[in-house]
């Protein structure tokens, strides 16, 4: 009986051992970024269906086509038009609709997608007592009221009576919206959008600084059926002229992503029992390519969304039969077991294998590494007489006017960082001292960061001091915990809400700055969350940083007109965002086929005095537009290169001909404030 007891237990936690490495490995054969579609068959019965594709065109059913989520609540218990959103949080937030006629949508909570909370039937149209239906509820993250938006379709009798005789079956659409932020408390409901004419099926989709509002003209009389769009700067509008139709007649439940410089927008071809899809580059011109997609049989509207790949590689890993996962659903604690991987540490820029290699060709005397040992012995932040200059209130204006230690914040950073790594690479506690002296000053000292550069600031600085302390941390410093603690606090309540939304329509090294800054404290802070809220804007962010933004598909930068200092930035930032990334087992480097190679190479043919391509584009937003290439600093290198040259070169093979010889000029990489340093020291030749 005992053996009994105990067998049960152990093969649950061997299950979820072999689950969770099934899914390592599975990832590791993913591209970054995959895309997932939420779908229903039949009436919806059987609840919510998943589908995954690594390009946009080729979807495959998940869970071998069985439903993850039976639906239990609503006026019918159905699940149909499942619409899935990731919140910031990481958690997906799913709502669908519960029932052909009635006055509630379902709403469901899951970090992994495979174990979700209770259920909920939320009464949003309850106070209308003539309310017949709604259908189609969608999802969406608003940023800047930091809230959702969620909304669907209504027929409310005699409420539109100069429509009513254009639907069918006395069907009068319009699109009704409420607002939460805890799915607890929800806001009135109240009239989203009114086009005149019967609409059903609405979903947003942000592009760029811009919101699309796709519809479907559900006019019966005379026959529409399409869909249009409509475009707005704030989610809830107010949305300016419908665009003409841009699909064929008898489709409906569009859904939008972006893949590169491509927008597609699925469609279901109702009447054909077929799923289609058009695209397009500028939201004027499209193209029907409903013969290139494959799509799982049986699939009806639903919702597609980009996430990383790990979501995707513990989904494929899915071995439970259907009863054991309608089980699951009812304990979402159990969502706990399915947590991701936990941090490598140190593991910010540098591991301790990394540490032990370039300890080892020092005492050798082995170049390029000694050479640039004796660049970094010789700054002045790498002096044990340094002294930090610590302030409460820095302020730091536009191009650095004022300058409100501002300028003292970015090289005490940088101090920290080279003397803990001084203290990584000889053992002397002195260096290990004079850091935590820096850190423990600045977090006793600092209240507030301001100014019109205050995010800029934080993004290029902040990295330096989380370096430092996660190599202090890790390799057992001495550091008292009260003040390691003192340290967490100051980033967590000073630096985060600084930089926490990015600054999308600034031109894209701040974004950049930003996303190596917090990609670096979610590491030390344990923080997962604050980590791939990063990652997820490294990938797919609407700001000029991410990464498909910042770059063309040949490499031109977006800040490749503006001058060739800045543009450098830019590259260097998502440089270190990609390989704190790969320390912590996310290939963002491979994101959109080697983009990060491709903006390096561009940029280090242009300004070894080669002539590169130019295509004029406008930024997020249209803040920027720069109609040519910039000479301006062309030829004047940053301490950029090595980090990249080593990931791609060395570690996967490529060839990266204009970046080698950036290094061959420059060698060794020294010291810049703005800038992570000492990269020759650390980067080359490494064979991990």
């Amino acid at each position: 009986m005992l053996l009994k007891k105990l067998a049960k237990p152990c093969l649950t936690l061997l299950a979820a051992f072999l689950s969770t490495h099934a899914a390592a490995a599975e990832a590791d054969e993913l591209p970054p970024v995959c895309y997932l579609f939420t779908y229903f068959t039949g009436n919806g019965e059987d609840g919510l269906h998943l589908a995954w594709s690594r390009d946009g065109y080729r979807w495959e059913a998940l869970n071998n086509g069985r439903s993850l989520l039976r639906p239990r609540v609503g006026e019918s218990k159905l699940m149909r038009d499942p619409c899935l959103a990731r919140g910031p949080d990481g958690v997906f937030q799913l709502v669908w609709t519960t029932s052909w006629q009635g006055k509630t949508i379902g709403h469901a909570t899951s970090r992994d997608l495979i174990h979700w909370s209770n259920q909920q039937a939320i009464p949003v149209m309850a106070h209308e007592p003539k309310a017949r239906n709604c259908w189609a509820p969608e999802i969406v993250w608003d940023p800047k009221r930091k809230r959702y938006l969620i909304f669907w379709a209504t027929t409310i009798p005699g409420r539109f009576p100069e429509t009513e005789s254009q639907g069918d079956n006395g069907y009068n659409h319009r699109i009704y919206c409420t607002t939460t932020r805890d799915f607890r408390v929800f806001g009135p409901t109240r009239l989203f959008y009114d086009p005149g004419f019967n609409v059903i099926d609405a979903t947003l989709f942000r592009d760029g600084g811009r919101w699309r509002l796709i519809v479907k003209d559900e006019t019966r009389h005379p026959v529409r059926k399409h869909l249009r769009w409509a475009a707005a700067d704030d989610p809830e509008g107010p949305f300016g002229p419908l665009s003409p139709p841009f699909t064929r007649s008898w489709v409906e439940g569009p859904s939008a992503i972006r893949i590169g410089d491509e927008t597609l927008v699925y469609f279901d071809a109702y009447r054909d029992r077929r799923y289609g899809a058009v695209r397009t580059r500028d939201w004027r011109h499209w193209e029907e390519v409903s013969r290139r997609m494959q799509f799982p049989k049986g699939m009806r509207h639903g919702a597609a969304l980009a996430v990383p790949r790990e979501i995707v590689a513990r989904l494929l890993s899915l071995k439970q039969e259907p009863s054991q996962r309608a089980n699951a659903t009812a304990h979402p604690a159990a969502a706990e077991s399915a947590a991701p991987r936990p941090f490598r540490h140190p593991g910010v820029l540098h591991t301790q294998q990394e540490i032990e290699f370039v300890k080892s060709r020092l005492a050798a005397g082995a170049e390029p590494w000694q050479s640039a040992w004796q660049e970094l012995r010789k700054r002045p932040v790498a002096q044990l007489d340094y002294r930090p200059k610590p302030r409460a209130d820095v302020v730091r204006g536009a191009y650095n006017h004022p300058n409100i230690g501002a300028n003292d914040f970015l090289r005490d950073g940088s101090a920290a960082y080279t003397h803990a790594l001084q203290w990584a690479l000889t053992g002397n506690p002195a260096h290990a001292l004079k850091a935590v002296e820096i850190l423990n000053a600045w977090s006793r000292a600092l209240k507030s960061v301001g100014g019109h550069d205050a995010k800029l600031l934080i993004g290029m600085g902040g990295i330096h001091y989380v370096n430092a302390a996660e190599l202090l941390r890790h390799l057992d410093a001495d550091w008292n915990d009260s003040d390691q603690q003192r340290f967490e606090r100051m980033l967590r309540e000073v630096w985060h809400p600084v930089i926490r939304d990015f600054y999308p329509t600034a031109n894209g090294n701040w974004d950049a700055s930003m996303i190596q800054t917090m990609m670096a404290m979610g590491v030390f802070l344990e923080d997962r969350a604050m980590f791939d809220r990063a990652v997820d804007y490294y990938l797919r962010g609407e700001g000029n940083g991410a990464i498909g933004r910042y770059f063309n598909e040949f490499g031109e930068c977006q800040e490749s007109g503006r001058d060739q200092a800045h543009t450098q930035m830019g590259l260097g930032y998502l440089g270190c965002a990609a390989e704190i990334g790969w320390k912590q087992g996310l290939d963002l480097y491979g994101a959109l086929d080697n983009r990060l190679l491709k903006g390096y190479e561009y940029t280090a043919k242009y300004n070894l005095g080669h002539n590169v391509p130019y295509k004029p584009y406008r930024s997020v937003a249209g803040r920027y537009f720069y109609p040519a290439i910039s000479q301006k600093a062309r030829g004047r290198f940053s301490i950029i290169w090595e980090r990249v040259y080593h990931h791609y070169h060395d570690r996967r093979g490529l060839e990266m001909p204009w970046t080698e010889k950036v290094i061959k000029r420059i060698r060794p990489e020294g010291w810049r404030v703005s800038f992570t340093s000492w990269n020759t020291l650390m980067c080359a030749g490494q064979p991990e």
